[in-house]
């Protein structure tokens, strides 16, 4: 029967068997370690303490040889006797490597040169201890070597030999020890990484599959992960992504549907107002003058809400922030902004105070276009929104680095619910008076954009029947014009 395994099954395989593959590679190294280093030492200093002590007997041998060196028949008997006191194999050598004695008095190699390199060391003058493998025997022995002082030099070497199995048993016992200590790590830490890194790998599944599911439509994704540590954070940052991906597309689906009612109201009655006049014309009637200028004023608002939503376009794909920007004296701007309101104003006498310190500097690094789009459209709505014999007033301060700007009017104001919402993108207070006034609900929600594009703040307090305060807040620069 064929097992077919899910993807996120081979997912979670993949990943815990990487976590508990790098465990197990650990302590393999951690062993590996322990067993050059560790156990290297050891059998170094083990050796060396041996070597150290058959050196010695080496050399108390060498001495009393020293006397009897010339002495044959009291050399052997010499010889045999320390040999079996210190259980050790004695040689006495010649100056020529000439065996003269034997502890175990091996017919085959007395009088006999051989060649062995502690003796040659030992007689140089120098002692010396080496470990040696005997193929033959399947055994370890170490040999240690001393020269014979006499009066007339050094007349020959003696060579200490032993077996030395048991010190390479119990180095070959300690590397056992290591390998079996090795196999329960590797079991315990087998099932401690299985746990542990189930704990890992499983809120990441959960992760992958919930971007996996975001990736294929379903927005506002979330996981329920509550860790405090890198994981925790990585589910966090993936709801919070999740969560404006949807809130994103909820205010692009807003966005479409809005943008598309508000140009189909202009589009709709220029287009009703263009059959009349050409029913008119096709029976001979003279369209009505009024017709005419309603076609053209539907026009003109379907371009300006058309340059609004180029406005909007260039805002969300940040290029607007690429436009060149340059040391701007607010001031001069406010000025400009209010030259195109004079004529308005003044239709509907409107007090119009402006308080500006003169012996202080108001520059900004900005966008001339799109600070003079900002301020356009909120004082818009203040001369707009404020009756006939109204007042507005505008005053910049210099609150130590920042400029701020406030637009004050005595308008209609804003109801305290609609506050929090009126920077949203084609929202209005009141749909039908809104549209009478010919606002599209894109002037406030354009200006809060720029102004944050420009690293600035705008807020807004409003009562209703009283009027709306709209402040603005922005860095000031050191440069002058």
């Amino acid at each position: 029967m064929a097992i077919i395994l899910s993807k996120g099954f081979n997912i979670r395989l993949r990943l815990r068997s990487k976590v508990m593959g790098t465990y197990i590679i650990i302590i393999l190294l951690l062993a590996l370690l322990l067993n050059i280093f560790m156990v290297e030492t050891i059998k170094h200093r083990v050796l060396q303490i041996r070597y150290n002590d058959m050196i010695a007997s080496a050399r108390l041998f060498s001495a009393d040889v020293s006397n009897y060196i010339d002495n044959n028949d009291y050399l052997s008997l010499l010889t045999k006797e320390y040999g079996e006191k210190h259980n050790l194999r004695m040689i006495v050598f010649d100056r020529n490597q000439v065996v003269l004695a034997d502890s175990l008095q091996d017919d085959e190699i007395l009088g006999r040169q051989l060649d062995y390199e502690e003796v040659e060391e030992a007689l140089r003058g120098r002692s010396r201890a080496m470990a040696h493998y005997i193929s033959l025997y399947d055994d370890w022995v170490i040999y240690a070597s001393s020269p014979v002082h006499t009066p007339h030099g050094i007349q020959g070497a003696v060579l200490v030999s032993a077996y030395a199995n048991d010190l390479f048993q119990l180095v070959y016992d300690i590397r056992l020890q290591i390998f079996y200590i090795t196999l329960i790590l590797l079991f315990v830490v087998s099932i401690v990484s299985y746990f542990f890194s189930t704990t890992i790998t499983k809120p990441i599944i959960e992760i992958a599959e919930a971007a996996k599911r975001v990736s294929k439509g379903a927005l506002g994704e979330q996981v329920k992960i509550r860790k405090r540590d890198e994981i925790g954070r990585l589910a966090d940052t993936f709801n919070d992504m999740s969560s404006k991906l949807k809130s994103n597309d909820e205010k692009r689906r807003r966005f479409f549907h809005n943008a598309s009612h508000e140009l189909k109201t202009p589009l709709t009655s220029a287009i009703l107002l263009t059959d009349s006049i050409v029913y008119d014309l096709e029976n001979g009637k003279t369209p009505p003058y009024e017709f005419m200028l309603d076609v053209k004023e539907q026009l003109y608002r379907l371009q300006d809400l058309v340059a609004e939503l180029s406005v909007i376009a260039k805002l969300d794909d940040d290029s607007l922030k690429e436009e060149k920007r340059v040391t701007l004296d607010m001031h001069d701007v406010v000025n400009k902004v209010l030259v195109t309101f004079k004529p308005i104003i003044n239709q509907k006498n409107l007090d119009l105070r402006i308080n500006i310190n003169q012996n202080e500097d108001y520059y900004i690094k900005g966008n001339l276009n799109q600070i003079m789009r900002a301020l356009t459209n909120i004082i818009e709505n203040a001369v707009k929104y404020t009756e006939p014999g109204g007042k507005i007033v505008i005053s910049l301060d210099k609150i130590e680095q920042d400029i701020v700007i406030k637009i004050k009017d005595t308008g209609i104001g804003i109801p305290r619910e609609d506050i929090d919402n009126v920077f949203e993108r084609f929202y209005r207070v009141d749909e039908a008076r809104s549209r009478d006034k010919g606002g599209s609900g894109l002037g406030l929600s354009m200006a809060k954009e720029i102004i944050e594009k420009h690293n600035g703040q705008i807020t807004l307090d409003s009562k209703l029947g009283e009027g709306t305060l709209v402040q603005i807040t922005l860095f000031s620069s050191t440069d002058k014009l």
